[in-house]
C-alpha cells in the first residue's frame, strides 16, 4: 500500500513536500558525485600535481603540467638534479617549468639532434639511468631491471641472491645498486651485482640513458664553499656579470684569467672527480718522483701494495683508471694536490662537448650561426638538457598522458 494516498497526491502542499525530498536527495547525491571525481583524479597524479583539486587533471591539456611530471619521473624527484640538469632554481616539482611555451625552432631542434648524436658517442662513464626509484612509486627504470634479472637468473631467485650475495625473497626485493656519481675517488665497484649493473644499463633504450654533468658541481662548489651564495661576490671578484652560479661554466685547462685560476685549482685538486679527469704526459716524471718518494726508494714494497712487477720506478705509468680503494687512492690523492695545476685536464662531458661542436661547425661563428645564438666564448654552449625534455614531451605527448594515467596502477 502506498505511503501516500492518490488523494493526497493531489494537494500541491504535498507536491512541494515531495519535490524538496527529490531536490534534497539530488543535491546529496551531485555531492557526493564531486568528492568521487576528485578522488579519481587524484589517483592518476603525481608529486606535481596531487595538490591541484581539479576533476580534469591539468596535464591532460596543459603541456607545461606534463613537461613537470615528465621531469619528475625521469629525474627521480631529485630537485637538485634537475635545478642541475636545467641551470634553474625552481624550488618544488609545482614550480617545474619548460625553457619555452612555444614549440623549439628548427635551429633550437638542430642543437638538441647534435646534443642527442654526441651523447651516444660518449663511454659508459658519462651515462646515468632515467627513470629511477621514487619513494614508493612506480619505476619504469626499476620495472625493467627486475626482468632482466629474471631473464639473466631464469627466475631463480637462489641463483641471483648466491652470486650478489644477497637474501632477497623474490626478485620484487632487489633494488638498483647505488653509483656515488658525484663522488670524487668513486669507481664502479667490480662486484657481480655492479658489473651486471652496467651491462644492463649499455643495453637500455636512449630515452633511459643521460649524461652525467660537472659544470652543476662547480656552480655548487662556487656558490657554497666560496661565495656564500652571493653571485655578486662572485661578479667582483671574476670582473663579470653572471645573473646566476649556472651561467659559470668549468674551462677544460687553467683558466687564462689570473682572477678565476685559483678557484679552478681548487675544484680541480679536491672535487673533480677522477673519472672526469686527465693528466698530460707532463705530470709523469713528477708521478715518478712522487712515488719514489713516498716509498723511499722501496720498490718491494710498492710492488707488493699496488701489485705490480716493476724493476725500476722509471717503469712508472700514470694509471689508465685512478685508484678508488686503499693505499693507491691515498697516494693518488695527494698526488693530485702536487702535481703541477697545467697538467690537469677536465674531460668532462660539457667539455667534450663544446670541443666536439668545434670540431663539427670549425668555428665558434659557425656554431652561432647554425643555432641562432650569439655566444662570444665557446664555454658559452652547455647541453641543452631543458630543450632536448621539451623537445621530447612536444614529441611524445600522447604517449606520456597515457602513462601517467596508467602509472599509479602498474605493479
Amino acid at each position: 500500500m502506498a505511503i501516500i494516498p492518490q488523494v493526497g497526491r493531489r494537494s500541491w502542499t504535498m507536491r512541494i513536500v515531495i519535490g524538496g525530498l527529490y531536490t534534497a536527495l539530488t543535491l546529496g547525491a551531485l555531492t557526493m558525485v564531486y568528492p568521487f571525481l576528485i578522488m579519481l583524479s587524484t589517483s592518476v597524479k603525481s608529486g606535481v600535481d596531487v595538490n591541484s583539486y581539479s576533476v580534469i587533471p591539468k596535464y591532460f591539456y596543459d603541456e607545461s603540467v606534463l613537461f613537470a611530471k615528465f621531469a619528475e619521473i625521469k629525474y627521480a624527484g631529485d630537485m637538485d638534479a634537475i635545478n642541475g640538469y636545467y641551470r634553474t632554481d625552481f624550488a618544488k616539482m609545482e614550480d617545474i617549468v619548460p625553457p619555452q611555451k612555444t614549440p623549439l625552432t628548427a635551429k633550437q631542434e638542430r642543437m638538441v639532434r647534435d646534443w642527442e648524436a654526441f651523447s651516444r658517442t660518449l663511454p659508459e662513464k658519462y651515462i646515468q639511468a632515467n627513470f629511477g626509484v621514487i619513494s614508493n612509486a612506480p619505476s619504469r627504470l626499476l620495472n625493467m631491471y627486475r626482468a632482466w634479472l629474471r631473464k639473466r637468473f631464469n627466475n631463480n631467485i637462489d641463483a641471483l641472491n648466491k652470486l650478489y650475495r644477497e637474501e632477497n625473497e623474490t626478485f620484487e626485493t632487489v633494488f638498483i645498486p647505488f653509483e656515488r656519481i658525484d663522488s670524487r675517488e668513486w669507481q664502479p665497484e667490480k662486484t657481480p651485482k655492479m658489473q651486471e649493473w652496467l651491462k644492463f644499463k649499455a643495453s637500455l633504450p636512449q630515452e633511459f640513458r643521460r649524461v652525467i654533468p660537472v659544470d652543476p658541481l662547480f656552480a655548487t662548489f662556487l656558490k657554497e664553499n666560496k661565495y656564500d651564495g652571493d653571485i655578486n661576490k662572485l661578479n667582483k671578484a671574476y670582473g663579470a656579470k653572471y645573473k646566476s652560479f649556472a651561467e659559470v661554466h668549468l674551462s677544460p685547462t687553467l683558466p687564462k684569467d689570473p682572477r678565476r685560476r685559483s678557484d679552478w685549482e681548487e675544484f680541480a685538486r679536491t672535487l673533480l672527480p677522477f673519472r672526469y679527469m686527465e693528466l698530460t704526459p707532463e705530470a709523469l716524471p713528477h708521478y715518478r718522483k712522487f712515488i719514489a718518494a713516498k716509498y723511499a726508494g722501496r720498490l718491494a714494497e710498492f710492488n707488493r701494495i699496488y701489485r705490480a712487477r716493476l724493476t725500476s720506478f722509471d717503469q712508472l705509468a700514470l694509471p689508465a683508471v685512478a685508484p678508488s680503494e686503499g693505499t693507491p687512492l691515498v697516494d693518488w690523492v695527494e698526488f693530485i694536490s702536487k702535481v703541477p695545476v697545467t697538467a690537469i685536464r677536465a674531460v668532462n662531458s660539457e667539455n667534450l662537448y663544446r670541443k666536439y661542436l668545434l670540431k663539427e661547425y670549425g668555428s665558434l661563428e659557425a656554431i652561432n650561426k647554425a643555432y641562432g645564438t650569439k655566444n662570444t666564448s665557446i664555454l658559452d654552449f652547455s647541453p641543452p638538457y631543458h630543450l632536448a625534455d621539451w623537445s621530447y614531451v612536444k614529441a611524445h605527448h600522447r604517449e606520456l598522458r597515457k602513462h601517467f594515467i596508467a602509472r599509479n596502477y602498474e605493479l
